[in-house]
């Protein structure tokens, strides 16, 4: 796990009784936000984890798109882990690189909803910002060097970054296509403040929680986008 992951007492024990009933190779838990944390790192968390800003897919059974474990909580058989080589070398998604080659390889991924740790996320949204970019930028590494690596879940942050950058041009050649823009972009921090206030029973977290879901996918957004333009007009191939 992470360096930043705070582990339960029942962490070990959940993990135990569930392998003792089911057969798994290779297993993954969610994170969770412990009390103690600041407002700024529940509201990077919610950012994180949200089904409407990740799909869900770093720590849901159900979600958008196949189940990889990350490597602030994940669990692999010693000998799946060898037979794969252990991880790449890739200096980002490493992690999902390993689970995607476990996948591969034949070995059984499961999720274990009762295997969750305390993940203290950035402090400030500038750590959190260059974080996303370089998990953007990964993911495409992860694209050129697997080929699928990229679904549809993965490509809505730079939808949204388009998105935005077209509604706000949208200003100098259409005043109705604007407000249509303004009103879909208030609808959804709206429906990231309820959401995250109701989660996270606190008004200032869902308040905040709006800030970083922008940060979060304009980050990952703008990473993909920058390092697809860049290996279509330098680098058609990348060496590894």
């Amino acid at each position: 796990m992470d360096s930043d992951c705070i582990a339960p007492p029942s962490y070990l024990n959940n993990i135990d009784s569930f392998l003792k009933k089911n057969t798994a190779e290779v297993f993954g838990g969610p994170d969770a936000t412990h009390k103690s944390f600041t407002t700024i790192q529940k509201a990077i968390s919610y950012a994180m984890t949200s089904p409407f800003t990740t799909g869900g897919i770093r720590g849901r059974k159900k979600h958008l798109g196949k189940y990889q474990p990350r490597s602030f909580n994940m669990g692999v058989l010693r000998e799946a882990f060898n037979r794969v080589g252990g991880f790449s070398g890739l200096k980002v998604s490493e992690d999902i690189d390993l689970s995607i080659r476990l996948d591969q390889a034949g070995y059984r991924t499961v999720f274990i909803p009762e295997a969750y740790v305390y993940h203290k996320r950035r402090s400030t949204f500038y750590k959190f910002y260059k974080q996303t970019n370089s998990f953007g930028r990964g993911r495409v590494d992860l694209y050129m060097r697997h080929g699928n690596a990229i679904k549809l879940v993965h490509l809505l942050p730079s939808l949204f970054v388009l998105y935005n950058i077209a509604g706000i041009l949208s200003l100098l050649v259409s005043m109705p296509v604007f407000y249509t823009y303004v009103i879909t972009i208030l609808a959804f921090s709206l429906i990231l403040f309820i959401h995250s206030s109701i989660k996270n029973q606190s008004i200032p977290v869902g308040l905040m929680s709006i800030a970083a879901s922008f940060v979060m996918l304009a980050g990952y957004g703008t990473g993909m986008i920058c390092n697809l333009s860049l290996i279509h007009i330098s680098e058609p191939t990348r060496p590894y």
